[in-house]
């Protein structure tokens, strides 16, 4: 996808390379990692392996972003993409090395058996074909909304992913509009990437030293994310908004290190990484208008105010569904004692 990317001379080409061959490359490799991760961390250590593991994203935004905006300044964007290719390339040999590596001598570890709710049961017919095949895909995956706790995790999720990546967007903009310069701007951002790398790490560890309330933590860092948002407009000064990047940054990298912990306490080990990857059409749904309507609410105002508080109220709201399905869970394991 990469390489296409360089040689691409058109948008179109551009969407068909980056936008999907190299999004269901990283889709794959995303969903392979859970798995990895699922199958070879103890659940003692589960939270800090996984907050570890997630960090990278925060640390990458914060290293290879000004880096590659560097390399594009100065070299194109095409050289820019063959030098990702590269690297992406010498990414995935090492990847490979550890897969053989952990086969040959990881540990495989079982905490959590499968919810019988949730049994996936198997075609009993040999001769069932790809055409049943694809069929059981699908309905295995269709399964999964017609389960309550995961309804209610879906349905937060697309609230609160709606503005999600509104201050990744619309930072940078809003506070050259507050008169600070684009320098200053892009170090915002770097601010934002370093303790967003932290907080995987930090919100995920700190699940595992209680005992694993990862779900009761994933409320509090929706939470205060759209705290951290609302208070957005009544920043003015350079230290304010870096102010805002850090306490953002914190808990929203603390939301992504917990989601795929969250799946494994309500769904169990063996299917987390499948409620996960239907989770999935939440971000794909959520995000992709979440943004637009932001940036539509600041072409037709003139202001991001009302965008912002819009994208916090709903913040909010998600962090409440949140409790409640954490309560609906402890509430059914005292039934089940």
């Amino acid at each position: 996808g990469l390489l296409g990317d360089s040689s691409s001379g058109s948008l179109d080409v551009w969407i068909f390379t980056h936008g999907i061959v190299t999004a269901l490359g990283m889709a794959i490799l995303f969903m392979c990692k859970l798995e990895v991760l699922y199958t070879y961390t103890p659940r003692a250590h589960r939270g800090l392996c996984v907050g570890i593991s997630w960090a990278g994203g925060g640390i990458g935004t914060a290293v290879f972003s000004p880096i590659l905006t560097s390399t594009s300044e100065a070299s194109g964007l095409s050289a820019t993409m063959r030098i990702a290719a590269a690297g992406s390339s010498v990414y995935l040999a090492c990847v490979f090395a550890l897969v053989v590596l952990l086969r040959r001598h990881g540990h495989p570890f079982k905490d959590l058996a499968m919810p019988s709710s949730l049994a996936v049961t198997s075609s009993n017919s040999s001769a069932s074909g790809r055409r049943s095949l694809l069929h059981q895909m699908f309905a295995q995956s269709m399964q999964w909304f017609t389960n309550t706790n995961f309804l209610i995790l879906f349905a937060g999720l697309f609230i609160y992913l709606f503005g999600f990546s509104v201050p990744l967007t619309h930072l940078p903009q809003y506070v050259q509009d507050q008169g600070i310069n684009a320098m200053d701007a892009s170090r915002l951002m770097s601010i934002f990437g370093v303790v967003n790398a932290f907080g995987r790490v930090f919100f995920a560890y700190l699940g595992d030293c209680l005992g694993g309330p990862y779900l009761l933590i994933f409320s509090g860092t929706v939470l205060g994310n759209g705290v951290a948002i609302l208070m957005l407009p009544f920043c003015r000064s350079f230290a304010s908004f870096a102010a805002f990047a850090a306490g953002c940054g914190l808990v929203a990298g603390g939301r992504a290190g917990l989601l795929s912990l969250v799946c494994c306490q309500l769904f169990g080990q063996q299917l987390a990484s499948r409620a996960y990857a239907s989770l999935c059409l939440a971000f794909m749904l959520s995000q992709t208008f979440g943004s637009p309507t932001v940036a539509l609410i600041y072409d037709e105002s003139g202001s991001y105010d009302a965008g912002f508080f819009l994208v916090g109220a709903l913040m909010l709201t998600a962090s409440l569904l949140f409790v409640l399905l954490d309560l609906r869970r402890a509430r059914a394991e005292r039934a089940a004692d």
